[in-house]
């Protein structure tokens, strides 16, 4: 089994309404092994994604009209190797 990439991104949603739904079309989409969402004292969303390639979260964010702030990050395991 391949490993997914990592990509983290922080997003100002205004409602927890919004954020749910966006976590939902997450953990449907094809290609998103898996999606949590965490939101700070200021209201800022933070989704933590797992994509088997950047390229299928890139592919996703453009179709959202959101096409930056899919960054690759390593999974914290693999930094320092």
């Amino acid at each position: 089994m391949s490993q997914g990439c990592s990509v983290y991104r922080r997003d100002r949603i205004g409602s927890f309404a919004k954020a749910a739904d966006l976590l939902g079309r997450l953990r449907k989409m094809h290609g998103c092994m898996r999606a949590v969402g965490y939101m700070d004292e200021t209201g800022v969303i933070s989704i933590w994604q797992e994509w088997v390639s950047v390229r299928a979260s890139t592919a996703f964010w453009h179709r959202l009209g959101t096409e930056d702030g899919t960054p690759n990050l390593q999974k914290p395991e693999l930094r320092g190797q």
